[in-house]
């Protein structure tokens, strides 16, 4: 077991990787070549992606880092997702959604002629969340669930990840309009 700090001073920031072998929740499988599928987990203690020891692992705490620091980050990890075929289509219309950006169930099941329901369900079994961002598949009225439930820790860590996001949107936004700064204004 390798337990993880991604970011300081975030919640959301904490990861655990463990071996295959134990039911966990909130988990982001890695294959390694010819090793054994690795998780992801978020919890609360820490040690550094130097003390990791394991090149895949290191690459998931490296590119989880980067998307702390950055939520547009292009995840590039050798993925063993699982799903049915239905499922796949699903987690793979949802990497289409741009970080900061929210999309309804019902919206994801129009473009995929399905119901909002399945889409649900397919999103309630992303076993890589963040990565296969189902955080920002939202309800008509109201946030919805995630990873398979309606409140609590895990619909606290969705509203986090669409604040992380948004907030980053934002800013990049605020920057694209106000490129100069104050020591080089066009005031000036």
């Amino acid at each position: 077991m390798l337990i993880i700090e991604v970011s300081e001073n975030r919640f959301l920031s904490r990861i655990e990787l463990l071996h295959q072998g134990r039911e966990i929740e909130n988990e982001i499988p890695v294959r390694g070549n010819n090793k054994p599928i690795e998780y992801a987990r978020f919890l609360k203690k820490t040690v550094t992606s130097e003390n990791a020891g394991y090149s895949v692992i290191a690459n998931v705490i490296d590119q989880l880092k980067h998307y702390f620091d950055d939520p547009c980050w292009r995840f590039r990890l050798p993925l063993a997702s699982g799903g049915t075929p239905f499922q796949k289509r699903v987690w793979q219309s949802l990497l289409s959604i741009p970080p900061g950006e929210t999309r309804s169930y019902g919206r994801v099941a129009t473009e995929l002629h399905t119901s909002a329901r399945a889409v649900g369900n397919a999103c309630r079994v992303n076993p890589i969340p963040i990565v296969i961002p189902c955080h920002r598949v939202v309800g008509a009225y109201g946030s919805g669930g995630y990873m398979g439930s309606r409140e609590g820790r895990p619909l606290a860590t969705k509203q986090w990840l669409l604040s992380h996001e948004s907030l980053h949107r934002r800013r990049k936004i605020r920057r694209l309009h106000y490129p100069w700064n104050s020591s080089n204004s066009l005031l000036s």
